[in-house]
């Protein structure tokens, strides 16, 4: 039997194995703040303003700054 090390995952289209800081960075959205960021009640806000910030954070490390506004 193939262990886990000896695995070659090749189906990167399907998924890929998250950076633990991504992880790190999503954990309060996964156990605590996970409102619906589309929703406009006050448990969402947060939400929202996490996917504000990711978004702007994205747009600032590629060319979509020259995109103007994502949503």
């Amino acid at each position: 039997m193939i262990t886990v090390d000896e695995f070659i995952y090749l189906d990167n289209n399907a998924t890929t194995p998250l950076d633990p800081a991504v992880i790190e960075e999503m954990m309060p959205f996964l156990t605590k703040c996970y409102g619906n960021p589309s929703s406009g009640y006050t448990f969402a806000a947060k939400a929202r303003k996490a996917v504000d910030l990711a978004r702007e954070r994205l747009a600032a490390r590629s060319s979509l700054h020259h995109w103007g506004n994502m949503s």
